[in-house]
């Protein structure tokens, strides 16, 4: 009894007989088929991929060829604009560069007319200028240094030889040039006397204030 209890509990009652009868290279075909169609699914997922992605380049390629010749047209606008404006910048950089130099060359100049004439009309009753000798530096010269340890700076030297009937006083002579524009020092150097007529040799150093300024404006033009 045991013995078939054991045999009948293997049975499967009631199910659906199944017989696989093709041979097993026709599984292996199937197999293939579904192989092959999944190929050609991935093949045609990367072409779709690899179009996409062609498209895109060609779009930005597109889009930076456009903005090439939209800043090339900016360019050769701007470079035919400088062409037509290229004389008056030339002129106006002329123009600036003779102002400049007409104010550098001015720069040292001194009023050496008016000195003259404010010197005479210091100088007591009855004196007279005999001579005069100017000296100013160039504009590419070093500053004069003052002519002694305790002078006042300078941009000038008036040297004069003055003549009167008497000898002077150096230091009235002095106190009278005080007032000349421009005065920084003087000193009496000499005196000579010849045929009844002192002369006396006076240098008179002066600062900027001699100058003409004559090219020196600020921005409204005014004279500095």
């Amino acid at each position: 009894m045991s013995g078939r209890s054991k045999q009948g509990a293997g049975l499967t009652l009631g199910g659906e007989p199944r017989v696989f009868l093709l041979p097993p290279e026709a599984a292996l075909r199937e197999k293939a088929r579904e192989m092959r169609r999944l190929s050609v699914l991935v093949l045609v997922l990367v072409l779709v991929l690899v179009g996409a992605g062609y498209g895109w380049a060609f779009y930005r390629n597109s889009s930076a060829q456009e903005a090439l010749a939209t800043a090339q047209a900016q360019t050769q606008a701007l470079v035919t604009q400088r062409k037509k404006y290229a004389k008056a910048t030339t002129v106006a950089s002329l123009v600036s560069g003779v102002a400049e130099s007409k104010k550098l060359g001015a720069s040292t100049e001194v009023l050496w007319a008016e000195l003259m004439d404010a010197v005479r009309s210091s100088l007591p009753e009855g004196v007279f200028i005999e001579s005069a000798t100017m000296k100013a530096r160039a504009p590419w010269e070093e500053p004069l240094e003052p002519a002694g340890p305790l002078r006042q700076p300078r941009v000038a030297t008036l040297s004069i030889v003055i003549t009167s009937p008497t000898i002077l006083d150096a230091t009235a002579i002095v106190r009278s040039l005080v007032n000349v524009p421009g005065f920084a020092d003087a000193t009496p150097d000499s005196v000579t006397q010849a045929s009844g007529t002192y002369s006396t040799t006076v240098t008179l150093n002066v600062n900027e204030k001699a100058l003409s300024n004559r090219f020196a404006k600020d921005a409204t033009g005014a004279a500095q």
